[in-house]
């Protein structure tokens, strides 16, 4: 990869060093209720807008403790993830996505299925290579070495997601709320109004 991800590069190494640079490089938005209840991500966003998108704490894998036992990544029929090939500093042929674009499905040890979804707009850089060796890194370590993806989103849309998207302050909060009324997530899908009737791929 070239410039744009290059701090994500580096970060890879070690999980020592990856989430010192998570924690310095990116800022957490959330996005809630994509296609389901609970059904939330946790979106980290570097300031070249390049994001990783990760499974929110509050998603139904996590908060149930579940395991993950496989990750398909064929998904709308003739869609696979994995061919998604990218070139050049403007990621020419990159799949592109919409908030509600299945980029994977979770299978767990209990049988339950899960589509996990991009839960924004952008070109689709890549898929982590490392939960296809190991899927529930995805739950194991969400917001580290099991982000799910690495995405683009463009540039108008990225200066909306930094206002729209829930905080990580926003989302403790709504969550720490919720677990004391013993209630699920009750907020909309977060996303740019710019989207809004735009078909999902």
């Amino acid at each position: 990869m070239d410039e744009l991800t290059s701090p994500i590069e580096k970060c890879l190494e070690t999980v020592d060093e990856f989430k010192p640079l998570v924690d310095r490089y990116f800022t957490k938005f959330y996005c809630l209720n994509v296609l389901d209840k609970q059904d939330d991500y946790c979106i980290l966003m570097h300031s070249n807008r390049v994001c990783l998108i990760t499974l929110a704490p509050s998603h139904p894998i996590i908060s149930g403790d579940r395991t993950v036992v496989k990750l398909d990544f064929q998904v709308g029929g003739k869609v696979d993830r994995l061919s998604n090939k990218v070139s050049g500093k403007w990621k020419h042929g990159a799949q592109r996505l919409k908030p509600k674009s299945a980029i994977l499905q979770a299978e767990c040890s209990d049988g339950k299925k899960f589509i996990i979804s991009s839960s924004i707009s952008g070109k689709l850089i890549e898929v982590n290579q490392s939960i296809l060796k190991n899927p529930n890194l995805i739950k194991e370590d969400a917001q580290g070495h099991g982000y799910i993806a690495i995405v683009m989103p463009d540039i108008n849309v990225a200066d909306n997601y930094r206002e729209q998207l829930l905080s990580h302050e926003d989302y403790e909060k709504l969550v720490l709320a919720n677990s004391t009324n013993g209630t699920e997530n009750s907020v909309k899908p977060s996303s740019p109004r710019t989207e809004k009737n735009q078909s999902e791929s």
